[in-house]
């Protein structure tokens, strides 16, 4: 008897709450900490589990489907395999054959951003961004502001000094013989420079250095790697 007066009164509530003035509130704009207070925790708790299974039921029925953005691809105009077959030095050989396993990295939504626009490289020995201030490096703190600016780039001295840095710098490689590395390149072909680069995309391309021209042989070796230009500044 209990119980059947019990469920007459939890129906007749459910009726009141839908048809009075907080009916907005029960059918629309219901928040189960606000409803405890105007409709009592038995009709909160029907209105809790009804609208949480109304919502899984949405979810289920409403799935967005993301395309994913295609992008191509870097490919060398290298081919690397024929090189591999003609090669007749081993380590040569290896190399080229490596280099033609490996799959092309994908361009993404900066490829390309900054074409037609002028690149300036500063490599600047022991330089530290501790020394960029506002007013004494104006121009050095704008660009590390206004740009990308990759703050985990250490520059290690491979046994050397600043042959080897430079080195490393200018060809995003290991010297594997001290400070003579940069100049066992003078005869070298040196197709991935950033100034050969730039100079095969139509670009003039100087060189700067406050220095006497031949300091670490740069007047035998700046001129192959991609500058029309070799700026120096004589120092007594």
């Amino acid at each position: 008897m209990n119980f059947i007066l019990s469920l007459c009164l939890f129906m007749v509530t459910i009726l009141f709450a839908s048809i009075g003035s907080n009916s907005g509130r029960y059918k629309f704009q219901f928040e189960f900490n606000t409803a405890t207070e105007t409709f009592g925790l038995l009709t909160s708790m029907h209105l809790n589990g009804h609208r949480d299974v109304s919502l899984v039921v949405d979810s289920q029925q409403i799935e967005e489907i993301k395309e994913e953005k295609e992008y191509d691809k870097n490919i060398c105009d290298i081919d690397f395999n024929e090189l591999a077959q003609n090669e007749t030095n081993d380590p040569y050989k290896q190399m080229n054959e490596y280099i033609a396993s490996l799959a092309p990295s994908s361009q993404n939504d900066y490829t390309g951003i900054f074409k037609g626009k002028n690149l300036i490289m500063i490599c600047a020995e022991a330089f530290s961004d501790a020394v960029i201030s506002k007013e004494l490096t104006a121009s050095l703190y704008r660009l590390s502001r206004k740009g990308f600016y990759f703050s985990d780039y250490y520059q290690l001295t491979w046994g050397g000094s600043t042959s080897t840095g430079e080195f490393s710098f200018l060809f995003g490689l290991v010297p594997t013989n001290g400070i003579q590395t940069i100049l066992d390149t003078a005869a070298n072909n040196n197709y991935f420079t950033v100034g050969n680069q730039m100079q095969r995309l139509g670009y003039y391309t100087k060189a700067y250095h406050n220095r006497n021209y031949d300091f670490y042989d740069r007047n035998l070796t700046h001129e192959n790697l991609g500058y029309n230009k070799y700026w120096v500044q004589e120092m007594d």
